[in-house]
C-alpha cells in the first residue's frame, strides 16, 4: 500500500496503535479518534432519511449549512484537535449567506406547501426537524473527517486510517 510519509517516519500497525493507545492514556479524549468509522454511516444514513421524507434540495442545503458553519467553528476554536484559523468577516459573511439562502428556500418550501396543502404527511414542524437532522448531518460530515485526520497522526498513514474507518 503506498504511503504518503517517507519511508523513515512510516510505521506499521502495531506501532501505531501502540501510538493510539499511548494518546488515549494520555487524554482519554484520543479513543473519539477511532470513531470516524461510526460518525460517516450515521450521516450517510441521516441523508438518505431525510431525503427521502422532504427531498434532495432541502436535505442537501442543510448538509451544507452544517458542513459550512461547523467548518468555521473548528477552525476559529481549534476543535477536535485541529489548529486554531484566523476567521475574517469574509468567512463570516460567507457562512450567513448560506445560512440565509437556505432558510429562504427551504422557507419558500413550507411555505408554499402551507399554501396548497402539498406538505404531504408531515406537518411544517416535522419538515423543521428533519431539516436540522440534515444540518446534524453536515457536522458530522466534518467530524468524522476530523476524527481521521487524528487518527491518521497516530497510525503514521492515511491509508490505514481510512482502512480503519472502513
Amino acid at each position: 500500500v503506498m504511503s504518503l510519509r517517507p519511508p523513515s517516519e512510516a510505521r506499521s500497525w502495531l506501532e501505531g496503535f501502540r501510538e493510539v493507545g499511548r494518546r488515549v492514556k494520555g487524554s482519554g479524549w484520543e479513543v473519539f479518534s477511532l470513531c470516524g468509522g461510526i460518525v460517516l454511516p450515521v450521516s450517510v444514513g441521516s441523508n438518505a432519511f431525510t431525503s427521502r421524507l422532504i427531498g434532495f434540495g432541502p436535505t442537501y442545503l442543510g448538509v451544507s449549512c452544517g458542513l459550512v458553519v461547523s467548518s468555521l467553528l473548528i477552525d476559529w476554536r481549534g476543535l477536535i484537535w485541529a489548529q486554531k484559523q484566523a476567521v475574517n468577516w469574509l468567512d463570516i459573511l460567507g457562512a450567513f449567506l448560506v445560512m440565509g439562502g437556505t432558510a429562504m428556500f427551504v422557507g419558500g418550501t413550507l411555505e408554499e406547501g402551507l399554501r396548497t396543502g402539498s406538505g404531504g404527511e408531515f406537518g411544517q414542524g416535522e419538515r423543521v426537524g428533519l431539516l436540522l437532522l440534515s444540518v446534524v448531518s453536515g457536522i458530522l460530515l466534518v467530524v468524522q473527517g476530523a476524527l481521521n485526520k487524528r487518527l491518521t497522526q497516530a497510525l503514521g498513514d492515511p491509508w490505514k486510517s481510512a482502512s480503519w474507518s472502513a
